[in-house]
């Protein structure tokens, strides 16, 4: 409420204050109601303020309201999708749930199948397992009686006793080669397991060309010429001189093509023909590979049986194994081996008209020696030979071509002449040979074949043969190593002839000399000088090689004899020089392993490096106690070791005599004591080489303990039998007063075979190092492997040749 004060500086009268109570109520209410105005304006004005507020706030909730409907219509929108999408989501939860079903489903299937693939293959190794043993099994049932066959049939057909009919002989020779083929047919049955398993082994050398083509020569020739085929070896001149692979497989594969090519071939020519073709494009475009294709004139393929020729035993129709024989193993075995030396195989043929199969390998694998410069390889053309079957093509001039040619014939001779045996199937040449050497003072007699040379050889025993490689029936290489693995004619001097330029390996020290056809009459004279003068020489050269003054005056006595001539040497630089200043060589050479200046082992290795230097034989004498390793060393010059001894100068004089031939005859006997020289009916020879040894023979098949003992019993051994290798244990234990000096050792046995076996001769003191030869029908590189791990001092594949076997035997013994 207002209030009005009125004021004065005086004194306010009586009708002044009357007239201001009579104004006093109507001006408080005018005052009140000027008040009342304001107020009331002052309200309108908050209410108009008001009311344009809240039309403020009616537009701002209209305008909300408006956002709020659309809002509401989106929120239904999305409401009415989110429905749809969790209809869509429950259908799919339901398909999904389908899907989980079935991939469970699925799941279960698959472990199942994956339970029973693991299963399968397990199944499929057991049964790979099992057809490994069984193949190994068979392998040794089948080998070893073969064993046993081949054995006893080579020996009757030899007839060595002289009491058989000619007819028994052949009977007897067709019963071994029917042996050699059932052994070939095992061979690729084996071969085959291998190729299946993925087990075959690959061997990487640098191999020769020249060689291989040599060996091929030689081993086809014969085949060849039976058949009246020309057989023609062709090698370009830019195929490299080696060749990075396994050589063994190669020939495997070359043997197995050039054997199928002859064998289909009825008439014509059979070629191997080694050229270079560009590589497939491809990864290997601009690379160039080595062929070799071998081309044939037989009966050809048919179209419709080429998709499968290389298939284990496919043939081209049913009456070709009638027909040829065969399993049709060999061009699988093939197309496998090939693969491995990183090659393959390729064929084409014409039914009628012949075939040529051709093995690609990559120069990539050329040799470290391999030159790929254009040059001539060393293989000519023979002599003219006399031949029924007329040359399909003229050859160009680096081909070899041989062809059939009669046999020689035996002419007679006196008993007292001095004879030479010319081995020879051109009867031209061989005439000519035999004029000359009449006038050389020599009783020539003549062989066309192999077979018929070395029969000569054995029955004649002539001073002196001619011997050529490329011969029927038997090559000149195979007649060489059978004469000098025979006693009776291991010193006859023999002089090769060959139209290959052949190796000093290839020959090793077994001829005198070699002569490379074409041959001229100057060159003939030097030999058959050489011969004479060998003949008219009595003496024996010796030379002694050690720094020990008593022993090499020991060793001069046990051995000095007035047809012997002994040079002493106390270095190993001595021993060089003495070798390379002799003009004739020496016949023997025995030598001690710890020399002032160098080893025996250098000296043997420095020997052998020196072109035109001939390596003696050579026997060890040495107190050392050699490793397995230094043996091993020893035997690759195929020295023989005599450990200094009580028993050393029996074993001095043995070997010795050996070498120095004529064996126990020139050379002074043993004392007294010894019974080495006296005459029990055996050959001397062979008496020196076993005589006395004590040998025992395991093995489960007494067949083959039969053919082992009566060929070591032959040679003087006394041979104790054992069935299995518990019992070679026993009988081992129990020898005290005489112990064995080697055991042969059949490795697949029952009771305990032959590795256990050998394993524990090996923890046995006495016999720790008994040598032991391994024999088993399993010849992989895994299983000798075995054998020598388990102690083998040595390894012989079933079956064997029993020559091969005495050769070992005389070896560590």
């Amino acid at each position: 409420m207002g209030v009005i004060e009125v004021a004065t500086f005086g004194d306010f009268s009586d009708a002044t204050r009357r007239l201001f109570e009579m104004m006093r109520e109507p001006l408080g209410m005018a005052v009140a109601s000027i008040v009342a105005g304001n107020r009331t304006n002052e309200l309108l004005r908050d209410s108009r303020r008001q009311a344009e507020k809240l039309q403020d706030q009616q537009e701002e909730l209209s305008t909300r309201n408006e956002k709020l409907q659309v809002q509401t219509d989106s929120l239904r929108v999305s409401e009415e999708r989110l429905q749809d999408q969790a209809e869509e989501l429950r259908a799919l939860n339901e398909e999904l749930e389908e899907r989980t079903e079935l991939l469970r489903q699925q799941k279960s299937a698959v472990e199942q199948q994956r339970e029973e693939v693991e299963k399968a293959r397990d199944d499929l190794e057991q049964a790979s397992t099992y057809k490994s043993e069984f193949l190994a099994n068979m392998s040794h049932e089948l080998r070893t009686p073969l064993n046993s066959l081949l054995i006893l049939a080579d020996s009757l057909k030899q007839n060595q006793s002289g009491n058989l009919t000619p007819r028994q002989v052949d009977s007897a020779t067709v019963i071994y080669e029917a042996g050699n083929d059932l052994h070939l047919l095992i061979n690729d049955i084996l071969d085959l397991s291998k190729v299946e398993a993925g087990k075959l082994d690959v061997s990487w050398e640098d191999a020769e060309i020249a060689d291989i083509a040599s060996a091929i020569e030689r081993t086809f020739t014969p085949l060849a010429q039976k058949k009246n085929l020309v057989f023609e070896v062709s090698v370009d001149a830019d195929v490299p001189a080696t060749l990075h692979t396994d050589r063994q497989r190669l020939m495997q594969i070359l043997r197995n093509l050039i054997a199928n090519a002859i064998k289909f071939t009825l008439q014509g020519s059979v070629l191997l023909r080694l050229h270079r073709v560009n590589a497939p494009t491809g990864e290997r475009a601009g690379e160039t590979d080595v062929v070799f294709s071998v081309t044939d004139t037989g009966i050809g393929i048919a179209p419709d049986a080429q998709e499968h020729i290389f298939d284990a035993f496919a043939q081209a129709d049913g009456t070709t194994t009638r027909r040829f024989g065969g399993t049709g193993l060999g061009l699988t075995i093939s197309r496998e081996l090939a693969r491995l030396l990183n090659g393959h195989l390729t064929m084409h043929s014409e039914r009628g008209i012949g075939s040529t199969f051709s093995l690609h390998l990559p120069t990539s694998q050329l040799g470290a020696t391999a030159d790929t410069s254009h040059r001539e390889i060393p293989i000519s053309l023979p002599h003219e030979r006399v031949a029924e079957t007329p040359k399909t093509s003229t050859p160009p001039a680096n081909h070899l071509c041989v062809t059939a040619a009669p046999a020689a014939t035996v002419p007679s001779v006196t008993a007292e002449s001095r004879e030479l045996l010319i081995v020879e199937d051109d009867l031209r040449f061989a005439n000519a040979v035999a004029d000359l050497a009449r006038e050389h003072g020599f009783e020539p007699v003549l062989a066309g074949d192999g077979e018929k040379g070395l029969e000569i050889a054995r029955q004649r025993l002539p001073g002196a043969i001619i011997l050529d490689v490329g011969l029927p029936r038997r090559d000149g290489l195979s007649v060489l190593d059978k004469l000098k693995a025979d006693d009776s004619t291991r010193d006859i001097p023999v002089h090769v002839i060959s139209a290959f330029d052949l190796k000093k390996p290839v020959l090793g020290d077994k001829s005198v000399g070699f002569l490379h056809k074409p041959v001229d009459l100057e060159q003939l004279e030097d030999v058959l000088l050489g011969f004479k003068s060998a003949a008219d020489a009595s003496m024996r050269e010796l030379l002694i090689v050690e720094d020990d003054d008593a022993a090499a005056a020991a060793i001069k006595v046990a051995l000095g004899q007035k047809d012997v001539q002994i040079t002493t040497a106390s270095t190993g630089a001595a021993a060089l020089r003495a070798l390379q200043e002799s003009g004739n060589g020496f016949d023997c050479m025995v030598m001690d392993i710890s020399l002032p200046d160098f080893s025996g082992f250098e000296l043997l290795e420095r020997i052998a490096k020196v072109d035109g230097l001939s390596m003696p034989p050579v026997v060890v004498h040495t107190g050392c106690e050699l490793t397995r390793d230094e043996t091993n060393r020893l035997l690759a010059f195929d020295a023989r070791v005599v450990l200094k001894g009580p028993a050393a100068r029996e074993r001095l004089l043995a070997d010795a005599s050996l070498f120095l031939h004529d064996a126990g005859n020139k050379l002074p006997a043993s004392p007294p004591e010894s019974d080495i020289g006296r005459d029990d009916g055996l050959d001397a020879g062979r008496r020196t080489e076993l005589h006395e040894k004590h040998i025992l023979v395991v093995d489960d098949d007494m067949r083959n303990t039969f053919a082992v003992s009566g060929a070591l019993e032959d040679r003087g051994a006394h041979v104790s039998l054992a069935a299995n290798g518990q019992a070679a244990l026993d009988i081992l234990e129990a020898a005290t007063s005489r112990p064995f000096d080697l055991v042969v050792m059949d490795i697949m046995m029952p009771v305990m075979d032959g590795v256990e076996a050998t394993r524990l001769i090996r923890k046995m003191g006495r016999y720790e190092k008994l040598p032991v030869i391994a024999l088993t029908a399993l010849s992989d590189a895994e299983n000798r492997q075995r054998c020598i791990d388990a102690g083998a001092n040595d390894f012989m594949t079933k079956p064997f040749d029993v020559e091969r076997l005495m050769s070992l035997i005389r070896v560590w013994v």
